[in-house]
């Protein structure tokens, strides 16, 4: 591999590292609050990758404030970046070294520019990093070019423009905050839900990129500061606490009933089999053997559940808060527990099982059917012809019995082993309802109303 010599090259090319420093003699930083968004690492780190730009390249270092020139590579349209023992090197087409530097912008960056990394486009430029013998690749760009690449992906782009709007004041305010979470890594943001799916220029569309500009700047602030801006997709009727979710109370964060958010209905059946994966998953504490029951045990003041019990051979397993929602992969934790029925509607039929353990160890269960009026409130419920096992001989013991209560213990029993979940909404409920935010807009509402009605006391600036 040839060796181009530049002025400022100093044997092998060490590029990207993120140093701090500025050579000496370079230009002025360009204005501008730039963020890192990490497209490439841990895991999906790559071997090597191909730079392009239709307007050639600048080599330079970056931070915050913006891109420090100190290298014309304008000559060049294409460079690949890879990982040579240990090091990272920076050739063109004919396997030459160029230069160093942290990071490579299109020589029309402030003109909107933009590169194409292994062929998809993105605004700004490109940094990297080593990852053991692999390359961190980061897209480096204004905060206003990356909620370009945000909006569409987080709300659709067909939306009415105060939507959008309100999105994208929400995308920009949640960007803002969680700069630095992913510092471990070298960049701010990842591309995915674990922070805002980030898709680059093709996921720019007239309609959202029109929502940015209209509300360039604009972030969600609290008691004066930038706050990070939550939302989901559908309330079910209502929002929730941020502490009923993620267990701290934060002020803007308030539950509010969601007039706009239209209905969203789901329904989810697991055996008690995908149940018992699904705790071993959280760890062995949650592990509780073969599952014989699913109970409903606590909601909170909106009517989310916030406590399971999940009964099994080895014991009893409660879960609380966004866990009960998680663990089982359901929409929302707005929902209802029924046996191996359709509980679509208020009255339906379930069935229960009575276990019992014998003096040998053995669990024994028979059936009956329970008759549920409601699905919560006043619940009656008619056993008969059960019979229970002590492990010597067989006793029939009819019962009856009636049952009161708020609505919180509901369970979901059945000797084919099966929780049937009835549910409204889609999210976490925390903040903006998505499509509550496109009714209002619809309905003629602005984007700061719509924020104002979803978030508490905030101030839109």
């Amino acid at each position: 591999m040839k060796r181009k010599g530049y002025k400022r090259i100093a044997g092998i090319l060490v590029l990207f590292l993120f140093i701090s420093f500025i050579p000496a003699g370079t230009a002025e930083a360009a204005g501008g609050d730039y963020i890192r968004i990490g497209l490439k690492y841990a895991g999906t780190s790559v071997s090597q990758c191909t730079v392009s730009s239709d307007s050639g390249f600048l080599l330079g270092s970056a931070d915050r404030d913006g891109f420090y020139e100190y290298e014309d590579l304008t000559d060049y349209t294409e460079l690949t970046v890879s990982v040579s023992d240990g090091e990272i090197l920076l050739s063109d087409s004919a396997e030459t070294v160029l230069s160093d530097g942290d990071c490579l912008m299109p020589a029309d960056y402030d003109d909107d520019g933009m590169v194409k990394i292994d062929g998809i486009g993105y605004r700004g430029g490109v940094m990297v990093r080593l990852n053991g013998s692999k390359l961190t690749v980061i897209n480096f760009l204004t905060i206003e070019q990356y909620v370009r690449g945000v909006v569409s992906k987080e709300m659709q782009a067909s939306s009415a423009l105060e939507a959008l709007k309100a999105q994208a004041v929400a995308a920009r305010s949640f960007g803002e905050v969680n700069r630095n979470k992913h510092s471990q890594y070298g960049f701010d943001l990842c591309a995915t839900t674990n922070c805002q799916v980030y898709g680059g220029v093709a996921a720019e569309y007239d309609s959202t990129n029109r929502a940015v500009e209209e509300t360039a700047g604009e972030m969600i602030r609290y008691e004066g500061r930038v706050v990070e801006a939550n939302y989901f997709a559908n309330s079910g009727g209502h929002t929730r606490n941020s502490e009923d979710v993620w267990g701290g109370y934060t002020g803007y964060l308030r539950g509010v009933e969601d007039l706009y958010s239209p209905v969203y209905t789901w329904t989810a059946d697991l055996t008690y089999e995908q149940v018992a994966e699904k705790l071993s998953s959280l760890g062995s504490s949650y592990s509780c053997g073969t599952v014989y029951g699913v109970s409903v045990t606590g909601r909170d003041d909106f009517g989310f559940v916030n406590e399971m019990t999940i009964t099994g051979s080895d014991g009893t397993t409660i879960i609380k808060g966004e866990k009960c929602r998680t663990v089982f992969g359901l929409k929302s934790s707005k929902f209802t527990l029924a046996g191996d029925s359709d509980s679509s509607s208020d009255s339906y039929e379930t069935k229960a099982v009575l276990v019992v353990k014998s003096r040998d160890g053995q669990y024994k269960s028979s059936l009956e059917t329970i008759s549920v009026l409601s699905a919560s409130g006043l619940r009656k419920c008619a056993l008969s012809d059960l019979y229970i096992t002590d492990g010597k001989g067989l006793n029939k013991a009819p019962v009856e019995t009636t049952e009161t209560g708020d609505g919180n213990n509901q369970s979901a029993e059945s000797g084919t082993g099966h929780a049937v979940f009835s549910g409204t909404g889609y999210g976490h409920g925390v903040g903006m309802a998505q499509q509550g935010a496109q009714k209002m807009a619809q309905l003629g509402f602005t984007y700061d109303e719509i924020l104002h009605y979803y978030y508490t006391d905030i101030e839109v600036r």
